[in-house]
């Protein structure tokens, strides 16, 4: 009986081990990644700045549906996708120039990363969000990058319509 318990202690713990090491090395690659395209996140970012009324997109879907009535063209769209593939982003999320912007993990259980500038107390209050600090779960990865393996609901944090 004792062996049997000595047993599953065993396979538990090598378990979390594994677990643990395959999530810090999700985390490391997000990290690395990060860093070695750090210039598309950035062009992303300016594009997002750019296509004001662009709030969300994903390999299918953008927000609004119809990107070309509000100018952005389909080139332009196709453009935010290959940048996005680059980078290994499944979504990106934006709210208004100043709001966060959430560029969301292709890989399940990976990190995502986060714009976070700061911003005026009347554009806090608007997007209801601190304006000189960023989430809490929210990591620093240098000036105003950050990363996260948790969920950061930027939903919450736009400003409703």
């Amino acid at each position: 009986m004792i062996s049997s318990q000595k047993r599953l202690l065993f396979f538990v713990a090598a378990f979390l081990v594994l677990a643990s090491y395959l999530y810090w090395k999700s985390d490391t690659h997000r990290l690395s990644l990060f860093h070695s395209h750090k210039s598309d996140y950035e062009a992303l970012l300016s594009m997002f700045h750019e296509d004001a009324a662009l709030t969300f997109m994903n390999s299918s879907l953008t927000v609004p549906e119809n990107p070309a009535a509000h100018g952005i063209s389909a080139q332009r769209i196709a453009q935010y996708r290959r940048y996005m593939s680059k980078i290994d982003c499944g979504a990106i999320s934006y709210g208004y120039a100043t709001s966060p912007v959430l560029f969301v993990s292709d890989t399940t259980g990976a990190p995502d990363i986060l714009y976070f500038s700061t911003h005026s107390a009347e554009d806090a209050k608007k997007s209801r969000v601190s304006g000189d600090k960023p989430p809490v779960q929210a990591h620093h990865i240098e000036g105003n990058w950050y990363s996260s393996s948790e969920n950061f609901q930027i939903a919450r944090w736009q400003a409703s319509s």
